[in-house]
C-alpha cells in the first residue's frame, strides 16, 4: 500500500441513496473545479472533503452534507486526523488566495496549486 493512502470502510457506498448523494457531488466538482473525481478513488472521501474546503462552494457544501449522512462518522474522524497531520509537519505556512497551506510536507516544499489542489515539489 502507498504511504499517506489511508483505508477508511466504504460500506456506505452499498446504498444507492448515498451512491446518488456521491454523484451529484462529482458532478459539481467536475462542472465548477473541472475535475473528474472517481469513486474508485481510494481517497475519494477525503479529496471531495479538500475541495469543499478550497472551493467554499455552496452547492458542493450542501451536495456534501447529503454524502456525510450515509458516511461512517470514522471516515470523517479520520479526515480530520488526516488534514490535522498534514498541517502540522511543519511549523511554516504558505498563503496562497487566502487559504494556508503547510510550506512543507514531507522533504518537499509548497510549489503553488494545481486545480485547486496544493502541489510540493
Amino acid at each position: 500500500m502507498k504511504q499517506g493512502i489511508t483505508v477508511v470502510d466504504k460500506s456506505w457506498m452499498l446504498n444507492a441513496s448515498a451512491i446518488r448523494a456521491a454523484k451529484q457531488c462529482v458532478s459539481v466538482v467536475k462542472d465548477e473545479m473541472g475535475i473528474k473525481l472517481l469513486l474508485s478513488n481510494p481517497e475519494f472521501y477525503f479529496l471531495l472533503q479538500e475541495y469543499v474546503d478550497l472551493t467554499q462552494s455552496q452547492r458542493l457544501a450542501e451536495a456534501f452534507k447529503k454524502l456525510q449522512q450515509y458516511a461512517d462518522p470514522n471516515i470523517a474522524k479520520a479526515a480530520q486526523r488526516r488534514q490535522a497531520k498534514d498541517d502540522n509537519v511543519s511549523g511554516e505556512s504558505v498563503t496562497v488566495s487566502g487559504k494556508t497551506y503547510a510550506r512543507f510536507r514531507g522533504s518537499k516544499e509548497f510549489s503553488g496549486l494545481y486545480r485547486g489542489q496544493p502541489v510540493y515539489r
